[in-house]
């Protein structure tokens, strides 16, 4: 019976010294989680060997290596399902045929037929040949597609709650608000970090979804 998470050579990897050296570009493990205020993913077969310490996400963002601890990227498990940079998670589903996937954690309603609406004009511009490569992978279409994500509603739930002192039967209610246009404690803030903060909590969808949602037809402009 083959293994089924196979490693070593087997894997796409050499034992050339350096730890990602040989890794092939179609391999399982092609990209990599790293951090930089938010996880981020890398494309091993970009890194430097010669500069090990730093390198270019997907998104273009300089990020850190812990080259001793590199680990598959995955926004579905922790530490990737942890605050994901959005450009990250939506190139590398573009590029490694994964979009279905990560649609179906988008489980707002408007923020999901919104990016659905959007991958399917660029399907729709792609088969009549207005793109040179994959339409799913084109940066225009990802920052729509990242954008929407973002801003994607949360619910804020009372700290009890949030706490599992409750006695709410399944999901707790809770207020929407936007994450991206919201302002939350920061570090300084002790046990209160990531509290949303009263002063300027955005109640969801906000505008900058709508104005997606209308612009990919999901909503008309007199629905807001």
């Amino acid at each position: 019976m083959p293994d089924p998470d196979p490693v070593g050579e087997e894997a796409g990897y050499q034992d050339t010294g350096h730890p990602i050296a040989g890794l092939k570009a179609a391999d399982t493990h092609r990209f990599l989680t790293v951090v930089h205020r938010g996880w981020h993913a890398i494309d091993a077969t970009d890194i430097d060997p010669g500069c090990t310490a730093h390198a270019w996400s997907v998104c273009a963002t300089i990020v850190r290596v812990a080259k001793d601890e590199y680990q598959p990227y995955d926004p579905a498990v922790v530490p990737g399902s942890y605050d994901p940079c959005q450009e990250c998670l939506w190139t590398v589903a573009a590029r490694t045929d994964t979009l279905d996937a990560a649609l179906a954690r988008l489980t707002d309603p408007l923020a999901h037929d919104t990016v659905a609406a959007i991958f399917n004009e660029a399907g729709r511009l792609g088969f009549l040949g207005q793109y040179d490569a994959n339409p799913m992978d084109d940066p225009a279409t990802l920052q729509l597609v990242a954008t929407v994500a973002r801003h994607a509603p949360v619910i804020l739930v009372a700290e009890g709650c949030a706490e599992g002192d409750c006695a709410h039967a399944g999901s707790c209610p809770g207020d929407l608000a936007c994450r991206a246009c919201s302002l939350q404690e920061g570090s300084w803030a002790g046990a209160g970090e990531g509290m949303y903060r009263e002063e300027c909590t955005v109640p969801a969808p906000c505008a900058v979804l709508l104005a997606l949602a209308k612009h990919a037809g999901v909503i008309t402009k007199g629905d807001s």
